[in-house]
């Protein structure tokens, strides 16, 4: 069984494991990490949490099938206008769907790992096909979506969410408020406030 490890840690490659083995243990033979990791950046992939993924979109794509007959159907017998919209709507969800692919991330907080006690939760053990990718420390923040002017911006201790949005323009008025969310570096995703 193998892992891979990426990106900014003194010796980056492919490295056999044992029953039991654990990222802390892995990161230490490939070196530790470089001076210019950024490890709240790291992305940690599984192989099984993509097969997963996979099996979760094949299932909305055949329930999103079934939904979308069954629209059709009304649409076709009451000739109403908001229907043919939500099929409409239905089809193109449904094309998303299709062009999705599974990733298979896990939100790790990669600090407290390699920093884990054996055998403690945080201890993360490794399986066949697992991947870590430790990014390079970054600079920017990325703003997109319904701002006037999407961009990227140097990033800065003190501001907040909203200050990176006014920065790009302020939103537009087809923005929903509510839904403004932040993606974290490390695949967390956090709304609200």
């Amino acid at each position: 069984e193998y892992v891979t490890v990426e990106g900014e840690v003194r010796f980056p490659g492919r490295y056999p494991i044992q029953r039991g083995e654990t990222l802390r243990s892995v990161v230490e033979r490939a070196g530790g990490l470089t001076e210019f990791a950024f490890v709240r950046g790291a992305v940690f992939t599984r192989e099984s949490l993509k097969e997963r993924e996979r099996d979760q979109i094949e299932e909305l794509t055949r329930r999103l099938r079934t939904d979308l007959a069954q629209v059709s159907l009304m649409a076709a017998q009451e000739a109403r206008g908001d229907a043919a919209q939500a099929l409409a709507v239905g089809q193109q969800l449904l094309q998303q769907l299709n062009e999705a692919e599974p990733v298979g991330r896990l939100v790790i907080d990669l600090q407290k790992s390699l920093a884990a006690v054996p055998n403690s939760p945080e201890d993360i053990l490794l399986k066949d096909g697992d991947r870590l990718i430790v990014a390079r420390i970054t600079q920017e923040v990325t703003v997109i979506g319904e701002v006037q002017s999407p961009t990227s911006h140097l990033y800065s201790a003190g501001l907040t969410r909203s200050d990176y949005i006014a920065m790009s323009g302020g939103v537009t008025q087809r923005a929903d408020k509510s839904r403004i969310y932040v993606v974290r570096a490390d695949g967390r995703v956090v709304s609200g406030g």
